[in-house]
């Protein structure tokens, strides 16, 4: 709970779609995975900032699909899928696009991992307000400088 209240007190929202109805309907109708549809839906109707992946490739693999065809330009993406399957191919697919992300390299990662990055990223924000904007317009980083301001919404499409 104190993940969210942190991402609350920054006008964040948080969705996760695996259980949405549109999700559960468009997968069985289409024969994809639930990720793939959560992801669908996010980047057609809700256009979220912040991509999070913690565990399925699928997912991942379907943001990078609808960044090249121009569907979508995420301020970032934290990209953690786990497992022997894709995990790692989606995370390179990933790495090789020029999207803003934060991931790590080979099969390891998981929804525990997205999740302490999105909670240490909110808790710095709202602890160190003026070491980020240093680090921001510092020139660092240039995956904040947008996405510090217009921040309103995250994406969890994996569970």
């Amino acid at each position: 709970m104190e993940f969210l209240s942190v991402v609350w007190t920054l006008g964040c929202s948080v969705h996760c779609l695996m259980n949405d109805e549109r999700v559960v309907s468009r997968a069985k109708a289409e024969g994809i995975t639930r990720a793939k549809a959560a992801v669908d839906i996010a980047v057609r109707e809700i256009k979220p900032e912040i991509y999070v992946v913690g565990n399925a490739p699928t997912a991942l693999i379907r943001l990078v699909e609808h960044f090249d065809n121009g569907d979508v330009l995420p301020e970032l993406v934290v990209g953690m899928p786990v497992g022997f399957v894709n995990a790692a191919e989606s995370k390179a697919l990933l790495m090789s696009r020029d999207i803003p992300y934060i991931s790590i390299e080979g099969r390891k990662g998981g929804s525990a991992l997205a999740a302490c990055v999105i909670n240490a990223l909110a808790i710095m924000l709202r602890s160190f307000p003026r070491f980020i904007f240093f680090f921001v317009y510092g020139g660092v980083s240039v995956i904040w400088t947008s996405f510090l301001p217009t921040l309103d919404s995250c994406l969890w499409p994996t569970g």
